[in-house]
């Protein structure tokens, strides 16, 4: 038998050490086209990315003061240390083909299932724009546009994880790869890294913001909350750089305007989201981060972009409902639970100076009390409860809670649906979390203080209209809102626990139905986690406590 030529291999390329395997070259290959036999057997080339491991003992300690070298190594010239300079500060390294992160079939399936599923709740492209960029392959010659892409393939994966699954199935070295989602992220998160200029921030563009966005939704659906602040407060700063200070109204394109304008409030619901978490009365949001944008003007188009050009702004078929008509439904419940205008309705305090004409409100206003005497926490929440409610009235038949989409529809109907399951999901979340402050707040103040009895009222309604939305929805129209929309689902659930037993009769039967809210809401849970169970992050602590609440039911 003939024996085959090999290289001696000094350094396996990142899939074979990824895969603790040998990686076999065979001798005679040179250059950015190097295959190993791993990599040719997936007709892909071999990359060197990872970081070397150290071999050998650890270099002894140098005290040699920084800024001078060795004197025996020989000192170095001017011209030298300037060499050595402007090589360590290097321009980033050329755009790396597509197949180096995944196979392209793989690739353009992410793609599709973003503008399918993912696109109505976090719409980042104009679509008609987007497409042809993708069709003129300008991820290989835009730095910018490349990290875009790959980023959105990272956020794909890590918010549908049982699409990832189909991506692995349809490939095998993918899938031996990046075993997890969190591997296939954190690849991403290297690459993209590398491509970035120093001068990035310098010519800013909604592809920037569009990068830092979803690196920070990929990041925190992996669990790593770290890494999705800072990628959060970049894209919170973009996007407050290109809305701010009336800076929208020079520009003149309407794909771009409709663009920055989605990016806002997409910004907008995140802080509310991350901010509404907190235990103290005072966390529900506040004026500082956006009280410089102009937001009356920030106003979305309630059109879809197949009928926004550059030039003019189509009117679209009459009867014919748009996807993003349901976004903009969706902003008018961030702007209830965001005090970022001034709301001539909102109770008003009392000053010592000449602030009569600002407006109190708990969740924005000051901390220290030294210029304004805020209203009473229990007014305000009451009232922004009641904004709450009236926040979705007179929504279109597709919208409502109560709508049963029919079966085998298209994708526009599909992506409703998902709005839909979005929408009422918050607007629930959102009562919830007002609930949950007013019985905090009536627990410190005795002037209109709730008793049990009314809070537990709200609550069950709450609780009821949730479960009648989720009965009404399909699981796959859940599933691409994300693992986040599940967790309020179970914030609201877990909110049941608040209600224990005492020795009054009218306590008992109240804790006797929350008790079987929560058992239906345990089911249904049950039936939602069941769709993601690749690396996602589940709140187990609120899971556990469910359970434990169940078996104590079921003792007595």
């Amino acid at each position: 038998m003939e024996k085959k030529e090999r290289t001696n291999v000094t350094h396996a390329c990142d899939a074979c050490r990824r895969r603790k395997m040998r990686c076999e070259r065979v001798g005679g290959q040179t250059g950015p086209q190097l295959q190993c036999k791993a990599c040719r057997s997936i007709s892909s080339h071999c990359t060197f990315d990872l970081p070397a491991n150290r071999r050998g003992p650890r270099p002894k300690k140098s005290h040699l003061v920084s800024g001078y070298s060795n004197p025996s190594r020989g000192s170095r010239t001017q011209s030298e240390r300037n060499n050595s300079m402007s090589t360590e500060i290097s321009s980033p390294e050329s755009i790396p083909p597509i197949d180096t992160i995944c196979p392209l079939d793989i690739f353009h399936q992410i793609i599709q299932d973003y503008l399918e599923l993912q696109y109505p709740i976090h719409p980042l492209v104009h679509i008609p724009t987007f497409k042809k960029q993708l069709a003129e392959d300008l991820y290989s010659t835009d730095a910018k546009f490349f990290c875009f892409v790959v980023s959105l393939c990272a956020t794909v994966s890590a918010v549908l994880p049982r699409r990832f699954a189909l991506y692995q199935s349809m490939s095998a070295p993918f899938k031996a790869a990046y075993p997890t989602i969190r591997e296939f992220v954190k690849r991403v998160h290297v690459v993209v890294q590398r491509q970035r200029d120093p001068d990035m921030h310098e010519n800013l563009t909604m592809t920037d913001w569009g990068f830092a966005c979803t690196m920070f939704m990929s990041h925190a659906c992996i669990g790593q909350s770290s890494s999705a602040r800072m990628y959060k407060a970049e894209a919170t700063a973009i996007i407050i750089e290109m809305v701010g200070h009336h800076r929208l109204g020079k520009y003149a394109n309407p794909i771009e305007m409709q663009l920055r304008k989605k990016a806002f409030w997409i910004m907008v619901a995140a802080h509310i989201c991350l901010r509404i978490t907190g235990e103290s009365l005072e966390t529900l949001s506040d004026r500082s981060v956006f009280e410089q944008t102009d937001a009356e003007n920030l106003q979305i188009l309630p059109i879809d972009d197949e009928y926004i050009t550059a030039e003019t702004v189509n009117v679209p078929p009459l009867g014919e409902l748009q996807v993003t008509a349901g976004f903009c439904e969706t902003t008018k419940l961030i702007k209830t639970m965001a005090a970022i205008t001034k709301d001539p309705t909102q109770p008003k305090a009392t000053t010592l100076g000449p602030l009569s004409d600002y407006f109190a409100d708990k969740l924005g206003s000051c901390l220290c009390g030294r210029m304004i005497r805020t209203a009473p926490r229990l007014l305000v929440f009451q009232d922004r409860l009641q904004k709450v409610r009236d926040c979705l009235q007179g929504l279109p038949p597709q919208l409502s809670a109560r709508y049963v989409a029919k079966d085998g529809g298209g994708v526009r109907e599909r992506q409703i649906e998902t709005l839909r399951a979005n929408m009422h999901v918050e607007y629930l979340w959102m009562q919830n979390v007002l609930i949950e402050r007013l019985s905090m707040a009536s627990k410190t103040e005795i002037e209109g203080a709730l008793g049990p009895k009314e809070i537990w009222e709200m609550r069950e309604e709450v609780c009821r209209k949730l479960l009648d939305v989720l009965d009404g929805v399909k699981e796959e129209f859940m599933e691409p809102n994300g693992h986040a929309l599940i967790l309020k689902i179970r914030q609201i659930a877990a909110s049941l626990l608040d209600f224990q037993p005492t020795g009054d009769e009218a306590q008992m039967d109240i804790v006797r139905s929350a008790q079987i809210y929560l058992k239906r809401f345990t089911d249904a849970l049950k039936r939602l986690d069941s769709r993601y169970f690749h690396g996602q992050v589940i709140d187990m602590n609120i899971v556990n406590q469910q359970h434990m609440a169940l078996s104590t039911t079921g003792n007595e």
